[in-house]
């Protein structure tokens, strides 16, 4: 699920999820199909070079899928610091024990 939790910071090229996370461009790319085939991703041709494929989150599910994430421990190597502020924002913060 780190790949979701990658989109959900943006789109990005199969190549690029690859890169972040440390696996195979190929495993990158069968992962995203089934998270396609899923309902969770959606596919769109680049703007600029229609040859290439940028993957995000459904947009339909984006905000299900954000707050499924505020509340799980998923984390990435290095999370975006906008994500962490978000994290921050929705995750009440723990109690101390007494």
């Amino acid at each position: 699920m780190r790949i979701v939790a990658l989109l959900a910071l943006g789109p990005r090229r199969p190549s690029v999820v690859a890169d972040q996370l440390g696996i195979s461009r190929s495993a990158a790319s069968r992962q995203l199909r089934i998270l396609g085939r899923g309902g969770l991703v959606a596919r769109r041709q680049a703007v600029i070079d229609r040859r290439r494929w940028i993957y995000m989150i459904e947009p339909t599910r984006h905000g299900m899928i954000t707050a499924w994430l505020a509340g799980t421990r998923i984390a990435l190597d290095e999370p975006h610091p906008v994500f962490a502020i978000h994290l921050r924002e929705v995750r009440p913060p723990e109690r101390e024990s007494d």
